[in-house]
């Protein structure tokens, strides 16, 4: 029994097990601006929400996860935008799921898909802020939050910032180059 202990032991062989696909949104769309269709796709992978960019040979280039924290997770709207003459980003609307135990709570957020210097082999994913927000409290007090997002080159440098408008609050986004992004 001590010769199994500390001897190695044989390598196992390493089964493949597929991927189980649950959903799949399929989107044709010039993400970089070169004219030609890329995919944007949208999907569940092994429970994971999965968002996954294919160049216009159907390549895969990309893929990130959107963090998930209840049933039902989805994304509900995709929007291309130009953030200046190089510079793509999708904004996804990502509804992050329910929760239920002894009270009901949901939520969303966007995420930035961007693709700096219109190069899709350089796409960056940022978790960006709520948008939406869904609570039934213990006392039955049930609550929904209205929200907006805007496009705007707030301070007239070129580049467009993205901001979120929720209840009384607003968070805006500025794209600092790069895929990075900072809130301000």
């Amino acid at each position: 029994m001590f010769s199994r202990l500390v001897s190695p032991e044989k390598k196992k062989d390493v089964v493949n097990v597929r991927d189980f696909i649950h959903s799949k949104k399929e989107i044709a769309i010039d993400l970089n601006s070169d004219k030609k269709e890329d995919r944007l796709i949208f999907l569940k992978k092994n429970g994971l929400d999965i968002v996954r960019v294919l160049d216009e040979n159907k390549k895969s280039v990309f893929e990130g996860e959107l963090q998930t924290k209840g049933e039902k997770s989805r994304v509900f709207k995709a929007r291309l935008v130009s953030l200046n003459e190089d510079t793509n980003t999708v904004i996804i609307y990502f509804y992050e799921g329910s929760r239920q135990s002894h009270l009901y709570e949901a939520g969303a957020r966007v995420y930035f898909l961007t693709i700096p210097k219109n190069n899709l082999n350089n796409i960056s994913l940022f978790e960006g802020g709520h948008f939406f927000h869904e609570k039934l409290e213990l006392d039955e007090i049930y609550f929904l939050k209205e929200f907006s997002v805007n496009v705007v080159d707030y301070n007239k440098d070129g580049v467009k910032e993205i901001s979120l408008v929720y209840f009384k609050s607003s968070r805006v986004y500025h794209y600092l180059g790069k895929g990075k992004w900072m809130k301000i």
